[in-house]
């Protein structure tokens, strides 16, 4: 006999409520990945979902904001009117944020992936802070139609620090904080 859902813990949607075990089978657990970090697991639990994608960019070679705007209007298939100003980029990542365009219709969740940003921030740091406050500006805005904007920043610098974005700081993995070899 299989093992049922209580009806307070279904995760299957009913039209109506339940006031017996759901018929759904719990046939659904997934592996977890190794380790404790629960924003890990979070982030892992997201990708492996099929309704989320991700976009990554590489940040390493940017040298200015002409390179910025660039890279990120091509991978979020901008319009051919992006303005390629701050102001312009706001506009356009509400659009994405809305599906209109750089996110692929009826998922749920885009991953933002900025690699080599460390290369970026050094170069042009008040430029990378206005970068990551406007996609954590947008990414509430996401959260508040019901999807996920999530904005992983991949650096090579161990010692990297953004003032707050999006009136919230920036913090490193507590898994890795300890590992002096990262």
């Amino acid at each position: 006999m299989l093992d049922r859902h209580p009806p307070s813990r279904c995760c299957v949607r009913h039209p109506e409520p339940l006031s017996r075990p759901c018929p759904a089978p719990l046939d659904h657990k997934r592996p977890r990945p190794a380790g404790r970090d629960r924003a890990t697991f979070r982030s892992w639990r997201l990708s492996t979902r099929k309704r989320s994608s991700t976009t990554r960019i590489d940040a390493s070679n940017w040298s200015g904001l002409q390179d910025l705007h660039r890279d990120v209007a091509a991978a979020l298939d901008f319009p051919d009117y992006y303005g390629r100003n701050f102001n312009a980029l706001n506009d356009c990542l509400r659009d994405v944020v809305h599906q209109y365009y750089g996110w692929t219709p009826g998922t749920t969740g885009l991953a933002l992936v900025l690699t080599g940003y460390d290369a970026f921030a050094g170069q042009c740091p008040d430029e990378a802070w206005t970068t990551l406050d406007l996609v954590a500006k947008c990414s509430r805005v996401a959260s508040l139609l019901g999807r996920r904007l999530l904005c992983l920043v991949q650096s090579n610098d161990p010692n990297i620090q953004f003032e707050p974005v999006g009136a919230m700081t920036p913090h490193w993995n507590d898994a890795e904080w300890l590992h002096s070899a990262r």
